[in-house]
């Protein structure tokens, strides 16, 4: 679902994506499946991870560290 938002490559197509990612991140957190999150940003970010908008809001929303980019 997040990687089809991102292709409509929109600001509000981004911030939708953004939540969907954190919403993602924090169940999966409590699950204790970190590792499966980071494996997901991995893919997510192979396909999208050219996107300036999109890379500026994780960054933001310090899910990606600037470095690491």
């Amino acid at each position: 679902m997040i990687d089809k938002t991102l292709q409509r490559g929109s600001g509000l197509a981004y911030d939708q994506a953004l939540k969907a990612l954190i919403d993602l991140s924090e169940a999966l957190n409590q699950a204790g499946r970190e590792d499966d999150f980071r494996r997901s940003l991995v893919k997510l970010q192979s396909a999208h991870g050219k996107r300036g908008a999109w890379v500026k809001r994780l960054v933001n929303a310090g899910i990606v560290h600037p470095d690491k980019i």
